[in-house]
């Protein structure tokens, strides 16, 4: 398991934030390039994927704040790995 995949379940779970497994982004992002030359990531955000692109792509600002939390503990936790 990658430390940067486990600080970021571990963020999210010290957030309250409910959640699956890990699994696949099925979109494309920057993330391929990224992981094209061994840089691990991950794809982690607010708001529904669903929504985004759209005429009414937005973000709750609870959501946002939400995920101003999970980045800081997220952070805190990879960097001390």
């Amino acid at each position: 398991e990658e430390p940067l995949v486990r600080a970021g379940l571990e963020a999210v779970r010290a957030c309250g934030v409910p959640q699956g497994a890990p699994g696949g982004f099925g979109a494309c992002c920057d993330m391929q390039h990224f992981r094209g030359v061994g840089v691990p990531t991950v794809v982690l955000g607010p708001g529904e994927l669903a929504r985004a692109h759209t005429t009414d792509e937005s973000v709750d600002e609870g959501e946002l704040t939400l995920a101003v939390r999970v980045y800081r503990e997220l952070a805190l936790r990879f960097l001390s790995c």
